[in-house]
């Protein structure tokens, strides 16, 4: 039986589950843990439809009821639990969760749920879980897909997948004869997500758009990046979409922050499309700073994560001491 799986890189875990899935040993919880955009949640949510094809050659075939259901979020067991517009994921999904695998599948064999940013997770959430790992059902698998870290309870009950960067060769042959496939393999730095996105003109042109921005707003003083900060988050109500945008804000400016470090050392910025600007930028800021700025960056990322509001994480990364 051949595996139709279009992921980007991780031959060795597309070998892992090849094996698993051939010999009918699946683990009744995994772990999917690494880096944003590097396809964890894609790979997670193809071996889902991967395991519930009806198919007999090649799978998932797109064409069998449990595919074509699939497709359109409407397969009975299959369960999604998002974060949705949630700061966390209340103790009451989870057991709404428990409660629909507790019961049999009715299309196929497995009911299979899945829990994206399980990061996100209160510890009452996490814990009501445990029962669940320790005594699962025969007709049960379950993925849990993160970025951040899970309390050792839950990861000590789960098979852990580590996603980690992908080579920019798989990323470049992938893009094919995109006119910008090398700039955009650097711009994504590994992730292959960040790079499909970047492809489409339009995207890309935002990103370069907000990339001078944020050249711009490092060289402004406080005054000037908090109202950047006001523009950019201030009129979004939902908060899974301010923490999306956030985030996004938070790569940019990592990236640009690299970049001007680049620029010190006169080697050439990944960002092309603005190096005269990047060189005027380094020249105003010492190693120091840079590294100062680009550790700010990191920890509004741990802010975002310990669900602190995005824009005080975004205020902070842009002024804080």
């Amino acid at each position: 039986m051949r595996f139709d799986w279009p992921i980007i890189g991780h031959e060795n875990i597309k070998g892992c589950f090849s094996k698993a899935l051939g010999s009918g040993k699946l683990h009744h919880a995994y772990l999917f843990q690494g880096p944003e955009h590097v396809g964890k949640f894609t790979f997670a949510k193809i071996l889902s439809k991967t395991i519930l094809c009806e198919g007999a050659t090649s799978i998932p075939c797109g064409f069998c009821r449990a595919c074509t259901t699939f497709e359109h979020n409407a397969h009975p067991d299959f369960h999604l639990l998002d974060i949705g517009e949630d700061p966390h994921i209340s103790v009451e999904k989870a057991r709404e969760l428990i409660s629909v695998l507790s019961t049999r599948p009715l299309l196929g064999s497995l009911r299979i749920g899945m829990i994206e940013e399980a990061a996100l997770l209160t510890t009452e959430a996490a814990n009501s879980l445990l029962k669940t790992l320790e005594e699962p059902g025969i007709h049960v698998v379950l993925f849990l897909v993160t970025h951040g870290e899970l309390l050792p309870t839950i990861t000590s009950r789960c098979q852990r997948i580590r996603f980690g960067f992908v080579g920019s060769r798989e990323i470049i042959k992938h893009l094919g004869k995109h006119p910008h496939s090398m700039e955009i393999a650097s711009l994504a730095a590994g992730r292959p997500g960040l790079a499909i996105r970047l492809a489409e003109r339009a995207q890309y042109e935002e990103y370069e758009s907000r990339s001078a921005a944020a050249l711009q707003v490092l060289s402004g003083d406080d005054g000037e990046k908090l109202i950047w900060a006001a523009e950019n988050l201030g009129s979004i109500s939902k908060m899974n979409e301010r923490r999306d945008q956030a985030r996004s804000l938070m790569e940019i400016f990592e990236s640009v922050l690299r970049d001007a470090m680049l620029g010190l050392y006169k080697i050439e910025p990944v960002h092309r499309f603005m190096g005269d600007k990047i060189a005027e930028c380094a020249g105003k800021m010492t190693p120091f700073q840079i590294v100062r700025s680009l550790r700010r960056v990191q920890e509004a990322k741990h802010l975002i994560r310990a669900n602190v509001d995005p824009r005080l994480a975004i205020e902070y990364m842009l002024v804080g001491e």
